[in-house]
């Protein structure tokens, strides 16, 4: 079976890759303190200045910080002019991974953030995991745990990390309520939900009674009142069978 896709491929690239700013974004959140600015003097290769500040300027924004080969032209043009230098003195595959690792420590340090780090994933599988019980949908969970992670003031991971964290949560959560359904649910109670997936006719195209239950209707002929009351004793006699496994599940109130 396929990997589910939190978000769509768009998103997750868009969530990857630097923020696209405007003129006035730009400036902005690319205005850097003396202190940075004497950070990045001191460093000897232009393209580790020009990365450091672009980095920076990444983080000021979103949180994350992002491979060199994806930086914005724009956003390198606008900082090599601040600092003196040209955009033709980037090259970033001179920006070596060490280099890239002390400069995002800096950076955390500066701003205040901490590493995405063990400790980090442990608080964030506790939220995803009360999340799960409150059966929110994973895209709204993603979400939510962005947010989270930086009110925590943690660096934001990747998108394929924080997925996993999020389907590897989802994947548990259905195991937990297959192990309690296959031990808890008396024949008659599984009896009772295989009837809601019985069609009204033999037709292929016919629809479920579950589909049905869902739109009660509001006629007041009597045989339309009939085939309401009787709905609603089925679901009924359904919630009471149900009623003793529901609290074991833990489904939330509102669901």
């Amino acid at each position: 079976m396929p990997r589910m896709n939190i978000l769509s491929q768009a998103e997750q690239d868009a969530f990857d890759i630097p923020p696209v700013f405007n003129g006035a974004e730009r400036k902005q959140f690319f205005e850097f303190s003396p202190t940075l600015l004497e950070m990045a003097s001191c460093m000897q290769k232009p393209t580790s200045r020009i990365s450091f500040l672009l980095s920076c300027g990444y983080f000021k924004a979103v949180k994350k910080f992002f491979k060199p080969q994806d930086y914005h032209r724009h956003d390198i043009e606008y900082v090599t002019h601040r600092i003196g230098l040209l955009p033709e003195q980037f090259f970033c595959e001179d920006y070596a991974p060490r280099a890239r690792q002390r400069h995002e420590k800096q950076i955390l340090d500066y701003y205040g953030y901490g590493r995405f780090d063990e400790a980090a994933e442990g608080l964030i599988k506790n939220e995803i995991a009360s999340m799960m019980r409150a059966q929110l949908k994973p895209k709204l969970i993603f979400c939510r745990c962005v947010d989270v992670i930086i009110h925590k003031r943690f660096q934001l991971p990747n998108y394929y990390q924080l997925s996993e964290l999020i389907l590897t949560s989802l994947n548990q959560r259905k195991k937990e309520l297959a192990t309690v359904i296959d031990k808890k649910l008396r024949l008659e109670t599984r009896m009772l939900l295989d009837g809601l997936f019985e069609q009204e006719s033999n037709d292929k195209y016919a629809r479920y009674k579950l589909t049905l239950l869902k739109k009660l209707s509001q006629s007041t002929r009597p045989t339309k009142i009939k085939e309401r009351t009787d709905d609603l004793v089925y679901i009924a006699a359904l919630y009471k069978s149900l009623e003793f496994v529901l609290p074991v599940l833990n489904l939330g109130h509102d669901r």
